[in-house]
C-alpha cells in the first residue's frame, strides 16, 4: 500500500495541544519580570571570558598550545588544558573551564564582527567621498 508524503506527514506531525498554542500566540504577561527569550534569558557576564588582545607567549609556549591556538582566548586554554590531562579528558570534568574558555571564543567573534561592522561604514563613507 502506498502512502502519498503528506499523508506520512499529517499522520506523523500532530498539532500542538491547545493549552501550547495559546501560550505561543498570547503575549507575555510577565511585564514586571525580564521577558523570556530564545537561550532562556538566564546568561550572565562573566568577566574571565573577555578576550585579550595580547598573550604570555612564553606561558603558552611551556604549556605547549599549538600555534592554531594561540588567539585572543589562549590564556584560558591554558588552565583548561592541565584540567584535562588530570582528569583523562573525561566528558564530566572541567565543564566550569570550558565554558568559560568557549564563551571567550563567542566573544572574540562579537568583537570582530562588531569591528567588520565599524570597517564596512568607514569604507562604505570613503566610497560615497569619492563618488562626489
Amino acid at each position: 500500500m502506498a502512502v502519498s508524503f503528506a499523508a506520512a506527514v499529517a499522520y506523523y506531525v500532530r498539532p500542538l495541544p491547545l493549552a501550547i498554542r495559546r501560550a505561543l500566540t498570547q503575549p507575555n504577561k510577565q511585564s514586571d519580570h525580564q521577558t523570556t527569550t530564545m537561550g532562556g534569558g538566564h546568561h550572565h557576564a562573566n568577566p574571565e571570558a573577555s578576550p585579550r588582545p595580547t598573550q604570555d607567549l612564553q606561558s603558552l609556549s611551556d604549556a605547549k598550545i599549538p600555534l592554531a591556538f594561540r588567539d585572543t582566548c589562549a590564556h584560558l586554554l591554558v588552565p583548561l588544558n592541565k584540567c584535562r590531562r588530570t582528569t583523562w579528558w573525561s566528558p564530566n570534568k572541567c565543564g566550569h573551564e570550558r565554558h568559560t574558555y568557549e564563551e571567550c571564543l563567542w566573544n572574540s567573534y562579537l568583537q570582530r564582527c562588531e569591528a567588520k561592522v565599524q570597517v564596512d561604514k568607514v569604507m562604505a563613507a570613503k566610497a560615497r567621498e569619492e563618488e562626489d
